[in-house]
Order: structure tokens, then sequence, then C-alpha cells
């Protein structure tokens, strides 16, 4: 067996680089692929004034290890006994439970453990007397780094950050009930709660996106922010307005991608000039919409 291990937020690019290279070995060597992954984030613990939000939650993030081709995920909760391992005694505790673990993949400038020695040369010898290899691997041909993904979602340039990720951000979410404003200015929305409070929302903002519900994709218009016309409050709301979709859909889970950002959010003198710069809006964000393969 071959492992790798990581925290994976965000599954991106260089994540799925390392994923190939895993597959690809077990491949080569007829055995199987190990993905060791951790929760809560490491930081949350290590450090929790400078937790950051995920990318993914641990649903999304083992769902896309696993569609990578990997045949075993192992999540490993994130405490402060794991903390206090180092990088040898926490493969050696992994191999306790994978008796066949003979080879590990390191990433690029990749450390595990509380001695942050995780990277060849430094625990080779540690690890061939438990009888497995360290097989390492190139840097990836596009440095994606979770940080700069986070930074670019804070700052609305979802398209940078959908470049970095290799897909478009997405946050699922269930539909609640809204304050009903928009009906009245001929704008209905599904009102969103995210499944995870721990999930990065991105910049204030209007948005292009996609909304799934079931199996259905429809085209929608994405406002994140405090809803300055109608009110100053400090609460953050996620609303969709799906185009060409009327269905009631209160209660149920949907998935929103994020496709690219229109304007900042602001406050407007009546709700007949929000009306007609939602009209540009919804404008600007059909030809974006229309000019895309779903």
């Amino acid at each position: 067996m071959i492992a790798t291990i990581g925290t994976f937020d965000g599954v991106h690019l260089g994540h799925q680089y390392l994923l190939h290279e895993l597959v690809a070995a077990v491949h080569k060597r007829h055995t199987k692929s190990l993905v060791v992954t951790f929760n809560p984030h490491p930081k949350t613990v290590i450090d929790p004034d400078d937790a950051p939000r995920l990318l993914t939650t641990l649903r999304q993030r083992v769902e896309m290890i696993r569609d990578a081709g990997v045949d075993f995920v192992h999540v490993v909760t994130f405490n402060e006994e794991v903390r206090r391992m180092s990088a040898v005694e926490f493969v050696g505790r992994l191999r306790t439970i994978y008796t066949d673990l003979d080879s590990i993949i390191f990433g690029f400038n990749n450390t595990i453990g509380s001695d942050r020695n995780g990277g060849e040369p430094e625990i080779s010898k540690g690890l061939k007397a438990m009888g497995i290899d360290i097989l390492s691997i190139g840097e990836a041909p596009v440095h994606a780094s979770s940080t700069a993904i986070r930074r670019h979602l804070e700052n609305g340039r979802v398209g940078d950050a959908n470049a970095l990720l290799g897909r478009r951000y997405s946050i699922r979410g269930k539909v609640v009930e809204g304050y009903g404003i928009g009906h009245t200015i001929g704008f209905p929305t599904a009102n969103v709660m995210p499944e995870s409070s721990e999930l990065l929302v991105p910049a204030v903002g209007v948005y292009a996106a996609f909304v799934t519900i079931d199996d259905t994709k429809v085209d929608a218009m994405l406002n994140i922010g405090h809803r300055p016309t109608f009110a100053d409050g400090e609460k953050i709301t996620i609303e969709a307005n799906l185009f060409d979709f009327h269905d009631n859909i209160y209660g149920r889970d949907i998935d929103i991608e994020f496709v690219d950002f229109i304007r900042d959010e602001r406050r407007f003198d009546s709700p007949e000039a929000l009306r007609l710069q939602l009209d540009a809006d919804r404008h600007t964000v059909h030809n974006i919409l229309n000019n895309l393969n779903k």
C-alpha cells in the first residue's frame, strides 16, 4: 500500500497532481492507495486565532479524493495527542492500522509531525526501519495553495480562485425563509444557509453563478451582503435569484458554483433604483453564463 498525508483543503490543482501521482504509482506496483487527511483543520488546534475558513467540508473533501481514484481515505481527528506526535511516530501509528503500508509519497515541500520533519531525507531512516520507503515527486505544474485561493475568494476574485482549484468554487446550503423583499421588486431570491459555518463565503458583492437543485442546473444571479438598501445589519446573507425557475424549494439543499464577480454591493436611494441596477446585473450575468459550457 502507498499512502500520502495532508489536509487537502480545497483539493486544488496541487493536491490533484499529488493524487494523480499516487494513483499512477499504485497502478504501476499493483497495490492499493491510501490518503490520510485531518479533521478539524490542524490550525484550529495549533493556532485557533489564525485558523482559516475552509474551502471544502469534510464530505466534499473525501468525495473529491475518492473521485480521483484513491482506494482508501482515512480521516484522523486532529487533537493535542496527534499534534504532539513526531512524523515517525505518526506514520508508525498508521502502520498498526494498515499493516501492508510500505511506501509514502510526500508532496513538494510537504511536512508532517510535531517536528515538521516529514519530508525526505529527515525521516527516511526512521521509516526505513519500519520497512517504509519514501517516494518523492516533483513540484506540480501549476503552483496552487489553499492560502492563495482563500485570498482570491476573500477579495471576490473567483475566476483566479477557480483557476487554482481546477473547478468552480462551490458551497452547498439549505434554502431558508428570507424577508421576501425580492418579490416586491420583481427579483425573488432563494436565501441560502451554508451547510457549515466553517466554510469560506466569498467577498460581499454580486456574482454570476450556477445553482444545482437535485440534477437540475440553473443560471443564477447571486448576492452576498448586508442588504444595505433595506437594512444596515451586520449579518451576511446569501441570496440567489434563479433564472427561469419557479418551484418552491424551501428546505431543499442546493449547490452554488461561483462563476464570476459582477460588482460590489452598495446602497441605493430607493427600491426602484435597486431594481434598475438588478435589471442591468441580470443582463450581465445572463451574457456571461450563456457563453459558458455548463
